[in-house]
């Protein structure tokens, strides 16, 4: 009999193992970001860069020719350009322009991870015409701050400054929010029929907790993954969890016995029981489903 159980400890062990195994990475964090998606474009090339106001601790404005050959993304007289462009305002390139000048018309967006400056310019370089085009100062507004140029199909007129809009995403970010709610009333139901609460007026109840908690957990969520991005809003969401797992205990306990044998104890262990399998559900779903998770 001892072989048997441990052997189907063993079973147990490794199954939970494999069930909750996340892909993991030497270079963890997340990291912030600047994402610029340019539309209508006109049918000419494009190069583009980040210019800011300070200079940021490691950033190297100056290479020699070797650096500059083995590094640079772009055509040596594009980086040549770039170098020739003269702020009367002090801003200089994030970081060295040889690694940080794109191909813009290419891609259709410039982007920028890990180090993002917070303040800075969106420098354009037309090399069929030799023209520049620069935006006012932007402000990085989100850890993953996304912004949107529409260029109306023609190239920007020199001198006047480029027209960019931030992208905040609030649409998707409030269809998240719901779609995260209805999963978790859902598979809370599911859990509350295995207790046998499966009448109307508990089945109602059950609803009516759920959005008051689930607004009371995502709300902040959504804050502080939009400011401090995706590992702090995890990391919140594991701690927020408690405090919900508490309300909703206390209101189950109160609101889920009945004259048919329901006790307040039942309805604290569905509570425990519901909450955790979503917990896990939720987080798996996370690491597929990120946009809405």
């Amino acid at each position: 009999m001892t072989k048997h159980k441990n052997l189907r400890f063993c079973l147990l062990f490794l199954t939970l193992c494999m069930l909750f195994a996340l892909p993991v990475w030497a270079d963890v964090g997340d990291k912030p970001s600047i994402c610029i998606t340019f539309e209508n474009m006109p049918d000419a090339p494009f190069y583009g860069a980040l210019i800011v106001g300070t200079l940021p601790k490691g950033a190297i404005y100056a290479a020699d020719s070797n650096e500059i050959e083995w590094y640079a993304n772009v055509p040596i007289t594009v980086y040549d350009a770039f170098c020739g462009y003269d702020e009367a305002d002090s801003f200089s390139y994030w970081h060295s322009p040889y690694e940080n000048i794109f191909l813009c018309s290419e891609s259709g967006r410039l982007v920028l991870n890990y180090p993002s400056p917070d303040r800075f310019k969106l420098l354009l370089y037309f090399p069929e015409t030799e023209t520049y085009a620069v935006s006012d100062v932007l402000e990085k507004y989100a850890h993953d701050a996304t912004y949107v140029l529409d260029f109306g199909g023609a190239v920007p007129t020199n001198g006047l400054p480029l027209d960019v809009r931030t992208d905040d995403h609030l649409p998707s970010r409030i269809s998240g929010l719901f779609v995260r709610m209805v999963l978790t009333v859902l598979l809370e139901l599911g859990i509350a029929w295995l207790f046998r609460y499966r009448t109307k007026p508990l089945v109602t109840s059950i609803i009516t907790v759920n959005v008051v908690t689930q607004l009371l957990l995502n709300m902040p969520l959504v804050f502080i993954s939009f400011k401090l991005g995706g590992l702090a809003a995890f990391i919140a969401y594991f701690l927020l969890e408690i405090p919900v797992l508490i309300i909703e205990a206390i209101a189950y306990a109160i609101i889920l016995p009945d004259r048919r044998g329901g006790t307040w104890w039942k309805a604290v262990l569905y509570a425990i029981a519901a909450n955790f399998v979503s917990f896990i559900v939720g987080f798996r779903l996370s690491v597929y489903f990120p946009l809405i998770f």
